[in-house]
């Protein structure tokens, strides 16, 4: 019940946020220049990344450490078998990278994913891995009430993945994003990654695995986009 009530208030916190920012770029233009200042300073990665940081993981580690979330082998953290593991999560993870990979070599033969992708594409590798650690923490955080609750590992697994779809799809701004021609490729992806690494948590039942994996698969799909992003548009892949 408390790891529920946990989760419950962090998705109360990431839609209130999610709309408090989507409501502060809409009215950017209506900003003075010291507050457009103040919104750049919060937005840029020596902020932005620390508060994430306070949010995806800090949250979890203190549910954990005030017993609300102390369950380590629901979240992937103890009873580990790391070579059926790892066996499992390579499997996995190049299932998951091969159905990204063809969604964005199918996307990026229209234009107006163009830029998207690029923006995307570019992100650094560095990020890559801590981005890839805030996700995973989130995701196995809403796991937990779910296989609490059930007592089936598989079923409170995908309620705690359809948890984090109905929070992702509550911020305004990835629906914004979803709707548009240019960022719908990223915007989707973003859940499709969500399904294919929810498969891969349950096949490993390993928190340390799945963010080896997550981070792997992004760091190809991003290499894989790049590639396609030399191609002349409209090219196939067997061109």
């Amino acid at each position: 019940m408390q790891a529920a009530l946990w989760v419950i208030g962090s998705v109360l916190v990431y839609v209130a946020a999610a709309y408090a920012w989507w409501r502060w770029e809409e009215s950017a233009d209506r900003l003075s220049s010291g507050w457009q200042r103040w919104r750049q300073r919060v937005a840029s990665p020596a902020v932005s990344v620390p508060l994430r940081a306070l949010y995806y993981v800090g949250v979890p580690y203190a549910a954990m450490l005030l017993g609300a979330a102390d369950f380590p082998a629901y979240l992937g953290l103890a009873r580990l078998d790391w070579p059926s593991s790892i066996g499992r999560g390579a499997l996995a993870g190049a299932a998951l990278f091969l159905g990204l990979v063809a969604i964005a070599a199918y996307s990026l033969r229209r234009p107006h994913s163009l830029d998207a992708a690029s923006e995307t594409a570019g992100l650094h590798g560095v990020a890559v891995v801590y981005e890839a650690l805030f996700l995973e923490a989130h995701w196995a955080f809403y796991r937990l009430p779910g296989i609490l609750a059930t007592g089936d590992f598989l079923l409170g697994t995908w309620i705690g993945a359809a948890l984090a779809v109905v929070e992702q799809v509550a911020d305004p701004r990835w629906r914004r994003r979803a709707s548009s021609k240019e960022f719908a490729l990223e915007s989707w992806q973003r859940l499709a990654l969500l399904v294919g690494m929810t498969a891969v948590f349950f096949f490993t039942r390993n928190f340390w695995v799945a963010w080896a994996v997550h981070a792997l698969v992004e760091w190809g799909r991003m290499a894989a986009t790049r590639h396609f992003l030399r191609r002349p548009v409209g090219r196939s892949l067997a061109d």
